[in-house]
């Protein structure tokens, strides 16, 4: 699984999807798609792909409405395993891709 499955996931699901960074930071990939890193104050000095690559668990915020007693959505923790099931069944769910001849 790379960082494109999740941000597909996450627009298709209207998720925010939370992974810890090995230099102790978090990167965010919202409900549009974008990945983000709040506590980053200059350019970054390691890859997203990479440190996504090194995630083991993700939590996944409910980005469409409901939302808890502090504002924030529903929350969900996951691991990489059941991450890697959610995507490709919200990967699945959009129907055969129809090959063209150009």
């Amino acid at each position: 699984m790379r960082l494109m499955d999740v941000r597909r996931l996450a627009v298709k699901g209207q998720f925010r999807v939370h992974f810890q960074l090995s230099n102790g930071m978090h990167c965010i990939v919202n409900e549009h798609g974008v990945g983000t890193v709040p506590d980053l104050n200059g350019p970054p000095e390691f890859n997203l792909e990479d440190e996504f690559g090194r995630a083991v668990e993700f939590r996944l915020e409910n980005a469409g409405g409901v939302k808890g007693r502090d504002g924030s959505g529903e929350t969900t923790v996951l691991t990489r395993e059941q991450l890697e099931q959610l995507a490709g069944a919200a990967a699945g769910s959009a129907g055969p891709v129809q090959e063209h001849e150009d």
